[in-house]
């Protein structure tokens, strides 16, 4: 009996790893669609161009019906992120399939599976959702917002197979519970509004970074509202994770070490931030690669974020289960 239930928990996780890296990648690919303006590359949902497999071009290249060109390179993004996003539902199930027979070793596995499925099947109509509203920057940021959910879900899963069910969670001053779910929810934000940055082509309409065009608070565009509001989602999460790095040194060494790695994680995010406003107006094909790395690293944030807040519920993994054969 153990040795068939250590066997599923370790199916489980070979399939939440591939899922959860295929998840990240996807996330990053569709940041280059939006940065490439490739979105609406493939003008019909789920074909493109009436095809699955729209290469090569078809006679007198890829138009769409309002007569807009593409190139071979946007459409390629667009169709890989479909392509991809068909992978990891393919191989979520297989997960899943796993996650439901190891019901009886982890309650919370088929919980967290059935919230996921919901989320992936959210994900996959506003996709579509997107593509019928030409790429609106209200359904990219509420696409990427369904797909952090789903991403969290998978990291949430990844952790509660790798720890017992009846684990319990770390003993931490009230104080300290509340910074990591405001940390959580204000790296979350940030990323939103990013996205409606991106999207509402506002990433340099402030110019320098300590105002906005020599105001603090512009009055008359919405643009530089909205990057103003990016900014100060940006200074509140750092401010949130100086707060945890400062009062949990003294706490468990997990906490201390994930307050540590949030500190260090969102100063790089900042730096990161930084290049790309002022990379915005003259470098635009560097402006590009660090506007895709800016999502890219802030999704890692976010995964420290929230495993931050989920060990202080389920505790610490166990040293004794491995994720995958020959790793801790």
């Amino acid at each position: 009996m153990g040795s068939t239930a250590d066997s599923t928990l370790l199916n489980l996780r070979r399939f939440l790893v591939w899922t959860t890296i295929a998840t990240f990648i996807l996330i990053i690919l569709g940041a280059a669609v939006r940065v490439a303006e490739a979105g609406v590359s493939c003008p019909d949902w789920p074909t493109c161009y009436g095809q699955w497999l729209p290469f090569p071009a078809p006679d007198g290249g890829f138009i769409d019906e309002a007569g807009v060109a593409f190139t071979t390179t946007q459409v390629l993004l667009e169709w890989s992120h479909r392509l991809l996003a068909s992978l990891v539902g393919f191989i979520f199930l297989a997960a899943t399939f796993y996650a439901y027979k190891a019901s009886s070793i982890n309650y919370r596995l088929p919980v967290l599976a059935s919230l996921a499925i919901l989320a992936l099947i959210s994900q996959i109509r506003l996709g579509g959702v997107t593509v019928w509203l030409d790429n609106v920057n209200w359904s990219v940021t509420l696409h990427l917002g369904n797909a952090l959910v789903f991403y969290g879900l998978l990291i949430m899963l990844l952790m509660a197979a790798s720890r017992p069910a009846c684990s319990k969670g770390i003993d931490a001053p009230l104080a300290i519970r509340i910074l990591f779910w405001l940390a959580l929810i204000m790296v979350t934000t940030t990323m939103l509004l990013g996205a409606m940055v991106s999207t509402s082509y506002a990433g340099g309409v402030c110019g320098g970074l300590f105002s906005c065009a020599g105001e603090w608070w512009p009055q008359n565009d919405t643009s530089q509202q909205l990057h103003m509001l990016h900014r100060i989602a940006a200074l509140l999460t750092f401010l949130t994770s100086m707060a945890i790095f400062l009062n949990t040194r003294n706490q468990h060494k997990e906490l201390a070490k994930t307050g540590r790695i949030l500190m260090i994680f969102i100063v790089l995010q900042a730096a990161i931030g930084t290049f790309v406003l002022y990379s915005f107006s003259g470098y635009a094909s560097v402006y590009k690669i660090l506007s895709v790395t800016h999502l890219g690293w802030g999704t890692v944030v976010f995964t420290v974020a929230l495993t931050g807040v989920v060990k202080l519920y389920w505790g610490a993994k166990d040293p004794n289960i491995k994720i995958l054969p020959g790793h801790n």
